[in-house]
């Protein structure tokens, strides 16, 4: 399937030749109307919902074992989902 798609493309390509490059018209970079008030404005709401920073943490008292280090993972990122979770269910 994937090689008749590929045969059709080269064949509609074959139909329609590539324009010169006098005959191409170049596209202007949109210009951007926001003023930097309303950039600041959009950057403080874009702060304001960022999701909060979860820490690990991790009990330096016991000792550096694999069991352990997999436990602290594990918690970390069950935290970490319910943030993200909470913090998606708050946009608009």
């Amino acid at each position: 399937r994937k090689l008749k798609k590929i045969g059709q493309q080269k064949n509609q390509e074959e139909d329609h030749p590539i324009q010169e490059h006098s005959e191409v018209i170049q596209n202007p970079a949109p210009t951007s109307g926001l003023s930097y008030n309303s950039q600041m404005v959009f950057l403080n709401i874009l702060e304001s919902i960022e999701p909060e920073v979860v820490n690990a943490g991790h009990d330096y008292g016991q000792p550096d074992s694999a069991a352990t280090l997999l436990t602290s993972l594990n918690e970390l990122g069950e935290r970490q989902l319910v943030k993200v979770v909470k913090w998606a269910k708050g946009l608009p």
